[in-house]
């Protein structure tokens, strides 16, 4: 049987042909995105459903969905699975219905007139780690992204009702969630106060938390998983995640179109990260929002950056082997349940 890793890999060896290849046509990319698509939907209908927050979902599954007063949208749905289809297979058709749902809105974001961008962004999901641990995990949250993402490009495209409509499904599934809505509902104002907010949010976080604290406030008592300490290269995720974040407002510009707002949001996303950036699970798990949206991001800048020919071919060469990091590190490895 193919291994997970190599799956993966033969994942984005489909689509590194099609950017490699020189004079590439629409055609061959609408091929290839068809193909990413299928194999990444089936990846979670084979390699889903044993994580380590499975059985606890699993187990909620089992009972009546009514008890859970925050999130009993979620529990309603793994419910009504587990009355069709045995463990952990209500878990699978969940993950797989995550990225069937990001999926779609990539191809809608990017119309039919461009299918290498959506090709470049199918390249680029099993390239973060969100894609294991929001969508193959903390599954609530990632079904709560899922939703946002596919309404945001009805959103953003004028109607605000999809904003309206994803904010009380995902409320329903993952509270924490309005700060993506929010982040995406604020994507229209200027630059240069999301320029000052994430100037600002790492230090003003640092020195806020201090002052609750001083003041006798216990922020562990409002803040979820606020005195755990298990996140992985926390710091270096901060790095990476508050740099980007600096890239894509640098391409942003000026504009104010819809695939410029996608930049902001995620900029914003990252700058209310960063204000809990000393707290490691919190701050994670804010930052996975972020991370989801940067299929959307990422081509855009790749765009505006005019990157083709040999210098995709390296961009893609190297998120090949960042991947293969990925998908043989303990952390995700142990985490999908496979260690």
């Amino acid at each position: 049987m193919l291994s997970m890793p190599g799956y993966l890999l033969l994942v984005e060896l489909i689509a590194f042909t099609a950017l490699s290849s020189q004079g590439a046509r629409d055609k061959l990319y609408r091929d290839v995105l068809i193909v990413q698509s299928l194999l990444l939907v089936i990846f979670y209908l084979v390699w889903g459903g044993y994580s380590i927050d499975s059985w606890s979902y699993l187990t909620g599954f089992d009972g009546s969905p009514l008890v859970y007063e925050k999130e009993w949208l979620f529990y309603s749905i793994g419910f009504v699975l587990n009355k069709l289809v045995n463990d952990p297979w209500p878990l699978r058709i969940i993950s797989a219905s995550c990225v069937a749902l990001t999926i779609a809105a990539l191809m809608s974001f990017f119309g039919r007139h461009d299918p290498r961008s959506v090709v470049i962004a199918l390249f680029l999901m099993p390239l973060l780690p969100a894609f294991f641990l929001s969508f193959g995990n903390t599954t609530r949250q990632g079904l709560a992204a899922a939703i946002i993402i596919f309404c945001m490009v009805r959103y953003l495209k004028g109607s605000v009702f999809w904003l309206l409509f994803a904010a009380v499904l995902a409320f329903l599934i993952h509270q924490p969630s309005v700060i993506l809505i929010g982040a995406i509902a604020l994507a229209n104002i200027d630059r240069r106060w999301i320029v000052f907010c994430l100037a600002m949010a790492p230090v003003a976080g640092w020195l806020g938390t201090n002052l609750l604290m001083t003041a006798g406030i216990d922020i562990n008592s409002y803040l979820p998983y606020a005195t755990r300490n298990e996140g992985d290269y926390h710091i270096a995720k901060f790095l990476v995640g508050y740099s980007i974040a600096w890239l894509l407002l640098i391409y942003a510009g000026n504009d104010n179109d819809q695939k410029t707002r996608v930049l902001k949001a995620f900029a914003i996303t990252v700058a209310v990260a960063s204000l809990l950036v000393r707290f490691e699970v919190p701050f994670e798990r804010i930052l996975a929002y972020s991370e989801i949206l940067l299929p959307f991001a990422l081509p855009v800048v790749i765009q505006k950056m005019n990157l083709s020919g040999r210098w995709l071919q390296v961009f893609a060469i190297g998120g090949i082997g960042i991947g293969w990091l990925l998908w043989t590190h303990h952390s995700v490895v142990t985490t999908l349940g496979f260690a």
